[in-house]
């Protein structure tokens, strides 16, 4: 039996991580969400085993997303940044294959098709 691995969600914004839950939820029932990166890191670093892919707004109040990547880089989990603030300058800064940006507001279908990708690996 395949453990279907996890889609973790972070976003300070509590409506845009409950429209991010309703997204995902068409794809995989297997994820949680946060409201802080620092209790995500967290979580992330004790389950990293069980993660699909990382789905994180970029400008939270702790930690910015694009911090949050770099400190979580070493666990080669795919992780999707989700901004609305110079979504190129970001992209071309940060040379990983694990790393994608998502412009806000951003596509359901290329968000739902980038997180079947991973959960269905």
């Amino acid at each position: 039996m395949q453990i279907m691995k996890k889609v973790v969600i972070i976003d300070d914004e509590i409506d845009v991580k409950m429209v991010l839950e309703l997204m995902i939820s068409d794809v995989t029932e297997e994820f949680t969400s946060f409201t802080s990166p620092i209790d995500a890191e967290k979580y992330i670093n004790e389950h990293k085993n069980e993660i699909a892919i990382i789905i994180s707004d970029h400008r939270m109040p702790e930690m910015s997303g694009v911090d949050l990547f770099k400190s979580l880089e070493n666990l080669k989990i795919p992780f999707a940044l989700c901004t609305g603030m110079h979504p190129g300058e970001i992209a071309d800064s940060i040379k990983s294959d694990l790393f994608y940006v998502m412009e806000k507001p951003f596509n359901e279908e290329e968000l739902i098709d980038l997180v079947k990708s991973f959960v269905n690996k």
